[in-house]
């Protein structure tokens, strides 16, 4: 297998970052699912990044932006192709792209991957729901809860064990 590199998006990669988050999710990962146009538009912004391996994408991460917020999302990194730093090198690349904006990378990570980001890092908030309640967040992780979490099953049924995570970049 020879090393696999991360590049920014083109607009061809769209489909196969679709593919690889469906894989993940359909693998156990859980990864909020991504609409192939919301992914077409972080590329657009240049916000997307994967990892090309054997000419495939085996991996991908985005940055998201919300009211002031910088947000870590769509970490995927095909099975086979773990364990190789992939998914370090892709956390990265997307914290570099948000230094230049802002002082801290935030994400939501599932209970299983905290020490994993804490490897990378990042400092655990606690987890996003406690007993009913949501963590005191600022607007812009409240934006993201409005947008994605409350149509999750999950979210809605008490059962979400996320945690925020949080990384300084200055």
């Amino acid at each position: 297998m020879s090393k696999p590199k991360i590049r920014k998006t083109g607009k061809g990669d769209a489909p196969y970052i679709y593919i690889l988050i469906g894989k993940s999710i359909g693998g156990g990962d859980f990864l909020l699912p991504r609409r192939e146009n919301e992914i077409r538009e972080l590329i657009r912004k240049e916000s997307f990044f994967v990892a090309v391996g054997e000419g495939n994408v085996v991996g991908c991460a985005s940055l998201e932006e919300y009211e002031g917020v910088a947000e870590l999302r769509s970490l995927a990194v095909e099975e086979k192709w773990r364990g190789r730093g992939l998914g370090e090198n892709l956390i990265k690349r997307v914290a570099g792209l948000a230094r230049k904006s802002y002082d801290t990378l935030y994400t939501f990570a599932d209970e299983s991957l905290v020490e994993y980001y804490k490897g990378q890092g990042f400092e655990d908030k606690g987890r996003f729901i406690t007993e009913g309640r949501t963590l005191d967040i600022n607007s812009g992780i409240s934006r993201k809860l409005e947008r994605y979490c409350l149509d999750c099953d999950r979210y809605k049924s008490g059962l979400c064990n996320e945690h925020l995570m949080h990384k300084q970049l200055s």
